[in-house]
């Protein structure tokens, strides 16, 4: 509350002092923080949309580009692929301010739509962009993970990534601070280390209360990871405690983050829409039996005779109805349950 006070004192002296542009787009940016902070996606999303309708909007080209990378962020957040896309290329030609943000993004975009070669093209320039700014924010970093191992990038080829996080330029994350531990435990994750995952994610749930740059969705994060990994431990009960933690701070998002946690509370036969393997498609037990097989979205495509995007969209379903992070797990299991030869 004090926060939206000083928000709207901020609106109230800018146009006292005409400066109209930063009265709506600088107030715009900082309200959608605020909602984002909070865990109002949908409200965050409608503060920038308002203010990218404006003259004013269209005169500060510069606030513009800044503000677009946000919105092209929270497009990415809500799984609107098409949308993130239409504005990152919006958010372009990139600044020094931008660079490392637009490089980021082309990366997401890259990952969550399953073009793995694209996506290792696209991390070389983010890293060129990072190095190039000096740190990389913990906040980017730990997003570019979570697109990148839902394409199954091997965690090596993410470290680096984190090997550059920092408060700023010269400065590294303190080891046990809850950004630091949410990276940790993705990268475990992604080894495989279930006992390590489980550890870092429960330090990030509650090491991120406080941290900045925080979002409501991050802590959510924290909790499904900590739940998803504890499911895959037996340990159920810790599991559905984390999973009802996730919920709370996820009630007003949508998206992969979203995704992620129905597809545990699937797992552990709560939520609103528990369904599980049963609830396949035909179409989708067969991309089932091919990702057994190792192929990329676009060899499933060429297989099944549809769009690289309609075998992404099968994927993600599928990820989402066997409550499974990752194509590798997926694979794994069509093998045990007969749907793939071993």
């Amino acid at each position: 509350d004090e926060v939206r006070e000083l928000i709207e004192r901020m609106r109230t002296q800018a146009r006292a002092a005409g400066f109209d542009a930063l009265a709506v787009i600088d107030v715009a940016v900082s309200l959608a923080q605020l909602a984002a902070m909070e865990g109002d996606l949908d409200g965050a999303i409608a503060h920038l949309d308002a203010a990218r309708s404006t003259d004013h909007a269209r005169v500060a080209q510069t606030k513009v580009g800044w503000s677009m990378v946000f919105r092209a962020g929270l497009a990415l957040e809500a799984g609107d692929l098409d949308d993130a896309e239409r504005l990152t290329e919006e958010a372009k030609p990139i600044t020094a301010r931008t660079a490392a943000a637009v490089a980021g993004l082309d990366f997401h975009l890259a990952c969550r739509r399953g073009d793995v070669p694209a996506a290792r093209a696209r991390l070389v320039e983010v890293l060129a962009a990072i190095d190039a700014e000096g740190y990389a924010m913990a906040s980017q970093v730990h997003d570019l993970l979570a697109a990148a191992l839902a394409a199954d990038l091997a965690g090596d080829e993410v470290r680096p990534l984190v090997a550059r996080v920092g408060r700023y330029p010269g400065v590294g994350l303190e080891p046990d601070s809850g950004w630091q531990r949410l990276l940790d435990a993705q990268l475990a994750e992604a080894d495989g280390d279930v006992d390590a995952a489980i550890a870092a994610y429960r330090d990030a749930a509650v090491g991120l209360a406080g941290a900045r740059e925080i979002l409501a969705g991050h802590r959510g994060t924290a909790h499904v990871g900590a739940a998803a990994n504890l499911v895959r431990a037996g340990r159920l009960d810790e599991a559905r405690a984390h999973a009802a933690e996730a919920a709370g701070h996820l009630a007003r998002w949508r998206g992969w983050r979203v995704d992620q946690l129905r597809a545990v509370e699937r797992r552990l036969g709560i939520g609103p829409d528990a369904e599980g393997p049963a609830a396949l498609t035909p179409r989708e037990r067969e991309v089932v039996a091919l990702l057994a097989e190792g192929l990329t979205n676009s060899q499933l495509a060429e297989r099944l005779y549809i769009s690289p995007r309609t075998a992404a969209v099968h994927v993600s379903n599928v990820l989402s109805k066997l409550g499974m992070a990752s194509r590798t797990e997926v694979a794994a299991w069509a093998v045990r349950s007969g749907i793939a030869p071993g």
